[in-house]
């Protein structure tokens, strides 16, 4: 699969790229403004984007990407449960490279398929809609915290729903 460089739509959601190499290429697209997540992403779509093979007999493509549905959101803090103040993840004394917060979200049917992402102590990001998930969130410093609803029901958002969750993380006293 060959990479293609991001462009943005018209007014009308056309685009146009030049100058490719022969190949296959993936078209994904997103419009997360509005609540719809790259449909690339493997956890929000089994199918990914639709392929597109250019060769000096087809040296031109058409196609049409449909994204939706549209996310659900999640929005929240992280703190620290013992101090209640915002988690600053701890530096890495060698390389001194900060420690990311990272919130991994996982289909609760399908354990080889996940999606990390990087967020900070406040954070607002797009959910699968309309599927059992597992949440997690690691932080250097502090132990792995994992969602657990009441009667152990996986967590759960409808398509453009828009839900709160505040966390709080243990140190890790290691």
């Amino acid at each position: 699969m060959g990479i293609v460089p991001s462009d943005q739509t018209d007014r009308e959601g056309k685009f146009w790229f030049g100058r490719l190499t022969w190949g296959k290429y993936v078209v994904c697209a997103r419009k997360e403004g509005d609540g719809y997540r790259e449909i690339c992403n493997n956890i929000f779509t089994k199918d990914g984007g639709p392929v597109v093979t250019l060769s000096p007999r087809a040296p031109a493509a058409s196609v049409q990407a449909t994204i939706g549905p549209k996310a659900g959101t999640l929005t929240g803090k992280i703190r620290d449960s013992v101090t209640g103040l915002p988690v600053n993840p701890i530096t890495d004394a060698v390389t001194g490279v900060p420690g990311a917060v990272v919130l991994r979200i996982r289909p609760s049917t399908d354990n080889g398929r996940y999606f990390d992402q990087a967020i900070g102590r406040q954070f607002t990001t797009l959910i699968p809609p309309d599927a059992d998930l597992e949440l997690e969130v690691r932080a250097p410093g502090y132990q792995l915290w994992r969602f657990s609803a009441t009667g152990g029901k996986p967590f759960r958002i409808k398509s453009g729903e828009k839900r709160i969750l505040h966390i709080r993380l243990r140190p890790d006293l290691q």
